[in-house]
């Protein structure tokens, strides 16, 4: 049985437009997110206060299937995930309080 993708595990792979999902991932943090809209990715992880390179990565650009993120995975979801794959943060809808809560706690600030 396979472990549901929450915060602590690594982040599940699939088949996407030019690969493998966990091939996206390794430079810094990745968001993944439904609503590419809601984030700007420029400078995103200067603007929640963290020196580390943050990428959006709208999981319709991708190709990817919600159902591959599990049950987190709704039409506003957020999944922030480390360099190493593993998911630091799964939220349910975006807000961008607990996005930089989420991402100052996975840089140990």
């Amino acid at each position: 049985m396979a472990r549901p993708p929450v915060p602590g595990v690594i982040c599940p792979d699939a088949p996407v437009r030019g690969g493998r999902l966990r091939q996206r991932f390794g430079a810094g943090f990745v968001v993944l997110v439904a609503r590419p809209d809601r984030i700007a990715p420029a400078a995103l992880g200067a603007e929640l206060g963290v020196d580390v390179p943050v990428e959006v990565l709208a999981r319709s650009e991708l190709g990817l299937d919600a159902a591959v993120l599990g049950e987190g995975a709704g039409p506003d979801s957020v999944h922030l995930v480390r360099p190493d794959g593993h998911l630091a943060a799964v939220l349910p809808s975006f807000s961008a309080e607990a996005l930089t809560t989420a991402l100052h706690r996975a840089v140990g600030l």
